[in-house]
């Protein structure tokens, strides 16, 4: 559901380096393992049975992204719910392995709790 700005793909179609719009931001994203250089510093989550760093996605209506994300096939890991510190939430697990919560929450909007 991300806007694409740039997508880079590789002579078998895979993508190698994507740059995806998220309102006035951006989501760069890269695939492991491709080069060589650097094939050593990464590692799928499945293939280190861990992940070791997630991603938290401000969105305007987690509605619409849950369903999205669903639809797209990501594994839900929690489910959409209301959040006591404000707004919705859930968490998914994207086909490579890697853990993505996302919320409505904004710790640096003004009408956020404090």
């Amino acid at each position: 559901g991300f806007p694409e700005k740039a997508v880079y793909r590789n002579d078998a179609r895979a993508v190698e380096h994507a740059e995806l719009l998220l309102g006035n931001g951006m989501v760069m994203i890269g695939t492991a393992g491709l080069h060589k250089e650097t094939a050593l510093w990464f590692t799928l989550p499945h293939a280190a049975g861990a992940v070791t760093g997630s991603v938290y996605i401000i969105v305007p209506d987690c509605a619409s992204t849950y369903a999205s994300a669903k639809a797209a096939g990501a594994e839900v890991l929690q489910e959409l719910e209301s959040k006591d510190y404000g707004g919705k939430a859930f968490i998914v697990r994207d086909p490579e392995g890697y853990i993505w919560s996302i919320g409505e929450y904004n710790p640096w909007s003004t009408n956020s709790p404090a």
